[in-house]
């Protein structure tokens, strides 16, 4: 296990896990998808990520062209707006849960601006995982923006 700095949170991960098991992951979120929205993310995901979010899942051990889900809640008028997920073996140590619980039972995410495109935040509270059974998962949230124009 290494443990990682990343602006307020110190993550600890098994690389060497994380990357064993994304080298089992076939399909992606978006290809197992296949609407457009996830065609069109997976053409742009090259730039959407910023260069020290690929130095980050580097050291963490993630995939970073295999997205566990990705979802455009963007407008014609403002671009798209992709939230998506990664999971990794590991444990945050410090820093606050991405995932902030609302008054009526549900949870809204609490990301980190990275720019004026990408957010970013890690959560205990694990969605649906190409892991199944496998224990310690972290989530990395994330949003980002294409901007039109």
């Amino acid at each position: 296990m290494a443990v990682i700095k990343y602006h307020d949170w110190l993550i600890e991960t098994d690389r060497e896990q994380n990357e064993q098991l994304y080298k089992q992951v076939e399909t992606t979120g978006t290809q197992s998808c296949g609407c457009e929205n996830c065609k069109y993310f997976d053409s742009i995901s090259h730039r959407v990520f910023p260069a020290e979010i690929r130095e980050l899942f580097e050291a963490l051990g993630v995939d970073i062209d295999k997205n566990c889900d990705v979802s455009d809640f963007g407008t014609e008028e403002t671009g798209h707006m992709f939230l998506g997920r990664f999971q990794f073996v590991g444990s945050l140590l410090e820093g606050h849960d991405s995932s902030v619980p609302t008054a009526s039972g549900g949870f809204t995410v609490d990301l980190l601006p990275l720019n004026d495109t990408f957010k970013i935040g890690f959560t205990k509270l694990i969605s649906d995982s190409f892991f199944k059974d496998v224990p310690n998962l972290v989530q990395i949230e994330f949003m980002a923006r294409e901007l039109y124009g």
